[in-house]
């Protein structure tokens, strides 16, 4: 796996060299290698062999920097071929005896295209024999599975493989599946070296590799776990979820049958809470959320993902409340999260949305693109209908997403004004009257394909200030006082007098209201 410094010297074309200080590490391994002159920066990577004939530098200030950038950068080594008449200072010999940096000097008639080659050739055989090994490593983890074997054996066949103890971690950093050398309490983030076991964007949890910080060897086998261990890991925790997704598939039915009060008898939902150990005699609040990418994304079916992934969602809305000593149950139906989460002493809607800011943080570790539109039912000291609070905060979350969007939200308290004139907007008469104020904006808006109903409502909703309203609506000022005289030339009504101003409110407001409900029917 290592192709290191002493291994360059070793090949057959470099008969003489110098070593200029032999206490430096020539066990640093190679991956690269370049013929460069000073600087460094920008052009050397790390772990890369450096040819050079420091041409150009006519002081030691420069030549000492050179070899220092190289030490920063994690180079593997410097080798110099200098002409007869070029020799090291003393200042320049001092600079490298107090470098890690191997620094080797070889004859100038020796030729940097066939060391290339050469070095080349080497790093080429050593990818394919790494490749071969961590083949057979793909092939024995997969067996493993077959043979019902757990996952510390599986991370002892990855330890083999890369020559360090090594360990898996679930999605949050435990890890499960380790041996001695890992600390207990120790997670994923305490180790340098880890890498993801994802699959088409699901995620399960972290290989981790207990390298130290000067084993340099890191990025190749990183690389290749990526691509030969990480399918085979996921099969372990795929056959895990399928378990205990059986399990939560009914503790989700169950919470389903009381939001939904489907059912068939009170006997029955005690019998069933007592399976599931789902205490019922606890005050609960509902909270619903409706999720979706912050930027669409046209190569992933939003609706897919989510249901793929609506379980692990799940699992981090549920710790969340753990950690807060909270019960959270959870269900997710026709595209929503439903949760109940335990009402505590001295809850209220500041300490819910505390709550929820953690579980959009915690959501957003493993799910970035995600956001949530939230709705949040009354929240009472005493047990309450689940039913009830379901399609409370279920309608609080409903108007929240049509008048926003994602990533905000409401709760059933601020929805006083809307079950107002969701009420009013039934009344013929009152409908009436909304539908003849209103009719001229509707019907000019359909001929001449304008928007002036949405202008109107925008202009209420900013408090008719001028400026707010013209930046929503990214309209010039100037564009906007055109369209308010637009609008009361088309109904008659002026602006500037409060009471059409409060007649075309209120009419606007019912009109959305009566809207609002016949497109959710």
């Amino acid at each position: 796996m290592k192709y290191t410094v002493n291994d360059f010297l070793n090949i057959p074309i470099l008969k003489k060299y110098e070593i200029l200080n032999e206490n430096a590490d020539r066990n640093h391994i190679i991956e690269h290698i370049c013929v460069t002159e000073p600087p460094a920066e920008g052009f050397v990577r790390r772990n890369e062999l450096v040819l050079s004939t420091l041409l150009g530098c006519d002081n030691d200030d420069k030549i000492i920097k050179f070899i220092s950038d190289l030490e920063n950068i994690n180079a593997s080594a410097l080798i110099i071929s200098l002409k007869d008449s070029k020799k090291i200072s003393q200042n320049i010999y001092k600079a490298i005896q107090n470098t890690g940096l191997s620094v080797i000097v070889i004859p100038w008639e020796y030729r940097f295209a066939e060391i290339v080659e050469a070095v080349l050739s080497n790093l080429r055989k050593q990818n394919e024999e790494d490749e071969k090994k961590f083949s057979m490593l793909q092939k024995t983890l997969l067996q493993l599975f077959m043979d019902q074997k757990t996952l510390f054996d599986a991370s002892e066949a990855i330890s083999k493989a890369v020559g360090v103890p090594s360990a898996v971690s679930d999605m949050d950093g435990n890890i499960y599946y380790r041996n001695f050398t890992f600390s207990a309490g120790k997670k994923a983030d305490d180790y340098d070296f880890k890498t993801p076991i994802e699959i088409k964007n699901r995620f399960y949890g972290y290989i981790i590799c207990n390298y130290k910080k000067n084993e340099l060897e890191t990025e190749s086998v990183l690389s290749l776990l990526m691509k030969y261990a990480v399918l085979p890991l996921s099969l372990w925790f795929e056959r895990e979820q399928t378990a205990e997704g059986s399990k939560q598939q009914k503790k989700s039915d169950f919470i389903w049958s009381l939001a939904s009060d489907s059912y068939t008898s009170t006997e029955e939902l005690k019998k069933n809470a007592y399976k599931l150990d789902i205490d019922l005699d606890l005050p609960y609040l509902c909270v619903t959320a409706k999720a979706g990418f912050i930027k669409s994304d046209s190569f992933l079916d939003e609706t897919y993902w989510i249901e793929l992934n609506n379980s692990a969602i799940q699992s981090e809305m549920s710790k969340t409340g753990a950690v807060e000593g909270r019960n959270i149950l959870t269900t997710f139906q026709n595209g929503i999260f439903i949760l109940y989460i335990q009402v505590m002493p001295g809850d209220n809607i500041f300490t819910i949305y505390k709550l929820i800011d953690s579980i959009e943080i915690k959501i957003k570790t493993y799910f970035p693109r995600l956001s949530c539109t939230w709705g949040i039912s009354g929240i009472y000291n005493k047990k309450q209908s689940m039913s009830r609070l379901y399609i409370d905060a279920k309608l609080a979350m409903d108007i929240c997403y049509r008048q926003k969007g994602l990533g905000f939200r409401n709760s059933y308290n601020d929805t006083g004004l809307f079950r107002i004139l969701s009420a009013a907007s039934e009344i013929g008469e009152i409908k009436k009257t909304v539908y003849d104020t209103l009719n001229p904006i509707i019907e000019h808006d359909k001929n001449h394909s304008q928007n002036f109903m949405d202008t109107l409502n925008v202009l209420f909703e900013n408090n008719f200030n001028i400026c707010k309203t013209s930046r929503a609506l990214f309209i010039h000022r100037q564009t906007l006082l055109y369209r308010i005289k637009k609008i009361e030339s088309i109904t008659g009504m002026s602006l500037s007098n409060h009471n059409d101003t409060f007649m075309l409110e209120i009419c606007i407001r019912l009109f959305m209201s009566f809207y609002y409900t016949r497109k959710k029917e």
